[in-house]
């Protein structure tokens, strides 16, 4: 429901452009400053979910994101816009998506650490697909009431869930992580003798890391760099103007939104399959994402009129899949690096790359298209952008401190 609700900017950019007729670099600034609002807070809320837990803050978050909606259908300036979605619904994205639900399942989780965050991953994916159903409102209802409608289901529906079912840890339900029926694990430390865990780095592990230690060291500077060339620049342009992009091409709003929804079911399907990253390793896995995510990203670079429809099927098939791996791999890897009761300021600084350079590539891929009249050195950015990002995880090298054998 979250990711959905950020992901569905790319439709309503379309059409608040053609109401206001705003520049398409003054619009797409709305969701630069959304993405890096969003990543500024992120250490924030992992903090405040390490402090209170997923409950009080997930519930919070909720509101905070309905009533960014519910503003935004006010909206008549474009500074209203930057304000009520660039920094409310930021926010409100911040406490109630992936930072606070991926510290969570870190805790009910180690042996089965990947395939666990493949899975609630795999609800990002699933959002995008409300994409379609979003643009179908606009169409009939118009934006700002698809606005308000949005707001009151995030309200309705996140909410309650969040604050009759969540849990920080398994042990606040009587459990194990994992499941297990026996014993305990409640640390990394404790899991030397699994059999599928092997502690390289056993001095390593052993410090208790704080977000200013681990800004000390080089591993978590090579994790910010792949949430900032990946998830960054290439992602969060891709999600803010591959509609705009299709549709200038020559197709209809409809069908570019149904493409973002071929998006988003096979990046459910990459999510889905992060326990890919349990039998093969981090690199490995975020190393097979970016080399999926390339081929999506040429694919559409290809496409220069209607006649080629099946390059835009193939890009929203490969960067669908490749950019589903990448977040398992990410976190996964974060999570083994820097586990500790600190891991959700951690990883919420990890997924401030992704704010950095999210807000950088959305307002830099309307002001190239204002300039030059296209995207096509967009595209090249993020092409080079995720190279470098493939270097990071290697950089990292989660490999050299635990080995997950399968």
């Amino acid at each position: 429901m979250v990711w959905g609700a950020r992901s569905s900017f790319s439709v309503f950019y379309l059409a608040i452009l053609k109401e206001f007729g705003w520049s398409r670099a003054s619009t797409a600034l709305i969701f630069s400053l959304f993405i890096f609002t969003y990543g500024l807070i992120s250490p924030l809320s992992g903090w405040l979910i390490d402090r209170f837990g997923p409950r009080k803050i997930i519930s919070v978050g909720a509101i905070v994101l309905g009533l960014g909606a519910f503003a935004c259908s006010q909206a008549n300036k474009v500074w209203h816009l930057y304000a009520f979605w660039g920094f409310i619904g930021a926010v409100g994205v911040s406490l109630s998506g992936l930072v606070p639900h991926a510290t969570v399942v870190t805790r009910w989780f180690s042996r089965k650490r990947g395939t666990a965050l493949g899975i609630i991953s795999s609800g990002l994916g699933a959002g995008s697909l409300l994409v379609i159903i979003v643009q179908y409102l606009i169409n009939t209802v118009g934006w700002r009431f698809t606005y308000n409608l949005m707001g009151a289901i995030i309200i309705g529906v996140i909410l309650p869930l969040a604050a009759l079912f969540q849990r920080s840890e398994a042990k606040d339900k009587g459990l194990l992580p994992d499941g297990d029926a026996t014993g305990t694990i409640d640390s990394i430390t404790k899991s030397k003798s699994d059999a599928h865990i092997l502690v390289i780095d056993k001095e390593w592990i052993s410090k208790e890391w704080t977000l200013v230690r681990a800004m000390r060291s080089y591993r978590l500077w090579a994790l910010f760099s792949c949430f900032f060339f990946f998830h960054g620049v290439a992602v969060a342009f891709l999600l803010a103007h591959q509609v705009a992009y299709v549709v200038d091409v020559g197709y209809s709003p409809i069908f570019a939104a149904s493409i973002f929804s071929l998006y988003g079911i096979t990046q459910t399907i990459g999510q889905a399959f992060g326990f890919i990253n349990d039998r093969i390793g981090w690199e490995r896995g975020y190393s097979l994402s970016c080399i999926l995510s390339l081929i999506g990203i040429f694919c559409i670079f290809l496409i220069k009129d209607t006649t080629n429809s099946w390059l835009l099927y193939a890009y929203g098939i490969f960067i669908g899949i490749g950019s589903g791996l990448m977040i398992p791999a990410v976190t996964g890897a974060a999570t083994d690096l820097f586990q500790g009761r600190h891991f959700g300021a951690i990883y919420g600084f990890i997924t401030f790359g992704f704010g950095v350079g999210g807000g950088i590539s959305s307002w830099l891929g309307g002001y190239l298209f204002d300039r030059f009249g296209n995207y096509k050195l967009n595209f090249a950015i993020s092409m080079l952008s995720i190279c470098i990002a493939c270097c990071g995880i290697w950089i990292a090298g989660p490999r050299k401190v635990i080995v997950r054998r399968g």
